[in-house]
């Protein structure tokens, strides 16, 4: 019987640190060998930097959502992929993303 997502979600998806917003190195290297081979097939992969039920492990921490934007987008100049898409706040409309940076409006 399929379930709805609970509220909060009781994962924790672990690409930064919630505190500091700097990426977590076991997340950059699992991303690394998954783009890799997307450069190899000649796919563009999507990374997504945040999905709303986990922005709100950030507290409002606007400062460290920033750094996680910055030290996401530094990392991936520097890595030199071929076809990369960046979906910065997938679903940035939702509650999920009120009091922060990424909040944007359907107009």
């Amino acid at each position: 019987v399929p379930q709805p997502y609970p509220r909060p979600q009781p994962w924790i998806v672990n690409g930064y640190d919630f505190k500091t917003g700097i990426p977590n190195p076991s997340f950059l290297s699992r991303l690394n060998m998954m783009l890799s081979e997307g450069d190899k097939l000649g796919m563009v992969p999507i990374v997504q930097f945040f999905y709303g039920p986990q922005l709100r492990r950030f507290n409002g921490n606007n400062t460290a959502i920033n750094v996680s934007i910055t030290s996401m987008v530094d990392w991936l100049l520097g890595s030199n992929y071929s076809n990369i898409l960046v979906d910065v706040a997938n679903e940035c409309t939702g509650k999920d993303f009120d009091g922060t940076i990424l909040k944007c409006s359907d107009a």
